[in-house]
C-alpha cells in the first residue's frame, strides 16, 4: 500500500469514527434521550447539515463540488434522523437557506464548466471541436465520473437542441460523412413530434382533473422529451463521421459514438446481420453493435483486431470487435478508408526496410 492510499485510508477511518458519532448522538437524543432542549436542537441540525458535508469535503473528497452534494444528500438524511416535533431549524434550513446553495451551486456549476472549456479550447495543441473541449473541461472537474456523464449529455442535449440555431458546427467536407440523408430520421421525427404534441395535452387535461402538480410535472416531462427529439435530429445532421488520417469516428447523434484506430481495422466489408440485434430489445451476438437509425440498413461493418469501446447513452461503454453503420456515401467512404490503411501498411513496410 502506497503512502497516499494509507494517508486516504486514514481520513476515511477517520471520517466513519466522527460522522458515526454525530449520527449516533443525534439518533440517541432525538428518539432515546428523554429531556429535549431547543439548543441542542439547534446544535444537532447544525452539525447535520454543516459539519458532515464540511467532513466530507474535508476527509472524503476534497472538493468544493462534494461539499454541495453532501449538504443536499444531508437534509434528505435529516429529514428521517430528525422527528417532526423537532424540525423547526431544519425547516429554516430548508426553506431560506437551500435555495440559496442551489443558486449558488448552479452558478459556480457553469462557471467552471464555462472557465474549463475555454481553458481546453487554449491549451490544446489541436482545434478542439465543442464536444471534444467540453468533455476535456467536463473531466477536469468531475473526473472520469458517471455525473460527468450526466452532465456532458445534459449540455450536448441543449447545446444541439438551441445552441446549433445560433452557431452551426464547423464541418470539414473532406473527411466528413452523413447518414441521414437516405433515411427516413426526419420523418419519423415529425411523426413522433406530432404524437409527443397529441399525448402532452391530452395527459395534462387528464391529470389536471386530479392534480394539478402532476399535470404540469407530466408537461415538463413531455417538453423535455420535445427536446431530445430536437436535439436527437440535429446531432444527426452536424455529428457526421469522420476518417482523419489515424482515426475512423462513427457517429450515430450525439448519444452514439465510436473511435477505432486505423491501425485497429482488420476489414472494411458488407454487413453480416446474421445473429445481429435490430434494436434494443432483441439479443444477437454480444460483440457486435449495430448504429444504424431506426429501420434502415447499414451500409458496412468495420472489424477490429483488437476489441474497440463504443459509447452509447451517458457514456456507458461497450466492447466491440463488428460495429455495424451506414453512411450517404458508401463508395466515398470506403476509398477514404482504405487509402489510410494502405497508406499505414506502407509506412510500416518503409519503417521494415530502412
Amino acid at each position: 500500500m502506497t503512502t497516499t492510499e494509507k494517508n486516504r485510508s486514514a481520513s476515511l477511518i477517520v471520517f466513519l469514527f466522527l460522522a458515526g458519532m454525530i449520527y449516533g448522538g443525534s439518533y440517541y437524543y432525538m428518539h432515546v434521550y428523554p429531556a429535549k432542549s431547543d439548543m441542542i436542537d439547534l446544535l444537532i441540525t447544525l452539525a447535520l447539515m454543516f459539519a458532515i458535508p464540511f467532513l466530507v469535503n474535508l476527509l472524503v473528497i476534497p472538493n468544493k463540488i462534494s461539499l454541495f452534494f453532501a449538504f443536499f444528500v444531508e437534509i434528505f438524511v435529516s429529514k428521517y434522523l430528525i422527528p417532526d416535533a423537532h424540525q423547526r431549524y431544519l425547516d429554516y434550513v430548508i426553506f431560506y437557506f437551500a435555495p440559496l446553495v442551489e443558486v449558488f451551486f448552479i452558478c459556480f456549476i457553469f462557471f467552471q464548466i464555462f472557465r474549463l472549456y475555454r481553458e481546453s479550447k487554449k491549451q490544446a495543441n489541436r482545434e478542439l471541436s465543442f464536444y471534444d473541449a467540453m468533455e476535456v473541461a467536463l473531466t477536469k472537474l468531475f473526473g472520469n465520473t458517471p455525473l460527468k456523464e450526466v452532465f456532458l449529455s445534459e449540455i450536448k442535449l441543449f447545446y444541439y437542441s438551441f445552441g446549433v440555431l445560433f452557431k452551426k458546427p464547423e464541418i470539414r467536407e473532406d473527411i466528413s460523412f452523413s447518414y441521414h440523408k437516405t433515411t427516413i430520421i426526419k420523418t419519423m421525427m415529425m411523426v413522433f413530434g406530432l404524437l409527443l404534441a397529441a399525448e402532452t395535452v391530452l395527459l395534462h387535461w387528464l391529470l389536471s382533473m386530479w392534480s394539478e402538480i402532476a399535470a404540469w410535472i407530466a408537461t415538463a416531462f413531455s417538453i423535455y422529451a420535445a427536446l431530445y427529439i430536437i436535439a436527437f435530429y440535429n446531432s444527426v445532421k452536424y455529428l457526421l463521421c469522420t476518417v482523419t488520417d489515424d482515426k475512423v469516428t462513427l457517429y450515430a447523434g450525439y448519444q452514439s459514438v465510436a473511435v477505432i484506430d486505423i491501425a485497429n481495422i482488420e476489414a472494411l466489408q458488407s454487413p453480416n446481420m446474421s445473429n445481429v440485434a435490430l434494436n434494443p430489445f432483441e439479443k444477437g451476438d454480444p460483440d457486435v453493435i449495430n448504429t444504424t437509425l431506426m429501420m434502415d440498413s447499414p451500409s458496412f461493418e468495420i472489424k477490429v483486431k483488437e476489441p474497440a469501446i463504443h459509447y452509447g447513452v451517458f457514456g456507458m461503454k461497450k466492447e466491440f470487435r463488428r460495429i455495424m453503420f451506414k453512411v450517404d456515401e458508401p463508395e466515398r467512404f470506403a476509398q477514404a478508408v482504405r487509402s489510410k490503411m494502405e497508406e499505414l501498411q506502407e509506412q510500416r513496410e518503409n519503417g521494415t526496410e530502412s
